[in-house]
């Protein structure tokens, strides 16, 4: 059996990245049950999720293979081999916006297959998040391509990725066959900032071994300031779920999405940008002790300091231009600020506490 990096596995990662300041290690091993039940166990009504980025909806469309697109370099394998647990930096062709991050590339290897990231794992895209592998891994051919391709006038230009007749490596594991499959592709758009997720032909005969004893694989997005959209319910209708996540069937749509099926995350224009705000300042950052807000006029907002995991930690309240906060029960690490005024303006800041 091999080592299993999953989504959980990442989210965990990100709680180190933010604890302790460091890059996390791809190889970190974690039963991805126990993590969920660590994640289910830490949920409370304190935790404060900023759901202002996206906005979800779903529709259908036919679904067509890419033509003229270019296979990935996967790092993992050699030229010509089939692939399991790819990994690759894939360039997108202009600057994209995952929930406050500008990239210009994407990154295969945070997960088992559909997951995709920037490089440090701190911004995820659920594309179909199970353990896939080429089709052609019993034979030693490929059969399961990796492509992408950029399409469009510059401004308006639409990044694809495909995964084309990917295959299931719990398939291979339990039953040594590689019979079931999946199509899907990413399109990120130039401009909106928009996410869409395509999916087409499928046949799933085990999807109880497939996906690992669950009803699918792990759509949605999520990002290390607790961001988390997971898809639920009815592949055609899904509801989209944020933390805590309660119960288990909340992470997973119940089957594979439909030949034709797209999800579209939209980015919200109101959404949260730390880099965009400049007129407030929070200050001295690295801090010890003080920490100083600064607003541009004279308002009245709500003030939270939250951990990476989006524990509301402290809440206090500006009246007027200036407020001093004292952090001195907080241990050493990253944090959040999340302040709102009172005409529904959010704005977040990251700061380091020593």
């Amino acid at each position: 059996m091999k080592t299993k990096f999953t989504f959980f596995t990442v989210i965990l990662t990100m709680a180190i990245l933010c604890t302790f300041g460091q890059t996390p290690n791809k190889h970190l091993k974690v039963n991805k049950n126990d993590f969920i039940k660590k994640i289910l166990n830490n949920s409370s009504t304190d935790k404060d999720i900023l759901l202002n980025d996206y906005t979800f909806s779903v529709s259908t469309g036919t679904y067509s293979n890419l033509t003229g697109s270019t296979p990935i370099v996967n790092t993992e394998v050699d030229p010509g081999e089939p692939w399991d647990d790819p990994e690759s930096s894939i360039p997108i062709g202009f600057t994209f916006q995952l929930f406050d991050l500008n990239i210009d590339s994407v990154y295969l290897g945070a997960g088992l297959g559909g997951e995709i990231s920037n490089f440090d794992y701190g911004n995820i895209i659920l594309l179909f998040e199970t353990d896939l592998e080429d089709r052609g891994n019993i034979t030693e051919i490929p059969l399961s391509p990796i492509t992408y391709k950029l399409e469009g006038a510059t401004g308006n230009r639409i990044f694809k990725l495909e995964f084309k007749n990917a295959g299931f490596y719990e398939e291979d594991d339990s039953l040594e066959t590689l019979n079931d499959y999946i199509n899907f592709q990413l399109w990120l758009y130039e401009g909106t900032n928009k996410i869409e997720m395509h999916y087409g032909p499928n046949s799933i005969i085990n999807p109880i071994i497939d996906y690992e004893g669950l009803q699918s694989a792990y759509i949605g997005l999520a990002n290390s300031e607790s961001n988390q959209y997971l898809l639920s319910g009815t592949p055609n209708n899904p509801t989209v779920n944020v933390p805590p996540f309660v119960p288990d069937s909340a992470y997973t749509i119940n089957g594979t999405p439909a030949n034709g099926i797209i999800y579209t995350f939209s980015k919200n224009i109101t959404g949260i940008n730390e880099q965009n705000d400049l007129s407030t300042r929070i200050y001295p950052n690295p801090v010890y002790n003080n920490l100083v807000i600064n607003l541009n006029d004279n308002n009245t907002a709500d003030v939270k300091i939250l951990n990476c995991l989006g524990q509301k930690l402290i809440e206090d309240k500006i009246i007027g231009k200036q407020k001093i906060i004292n952090i001195n029960s907080l241990n050493s690490g990253v944090y959040f600020i999340r302040i709102e005024t009172a005409d529904h303006k959010v704005i977040t800041k990251k700061f380091i506490k020593q």
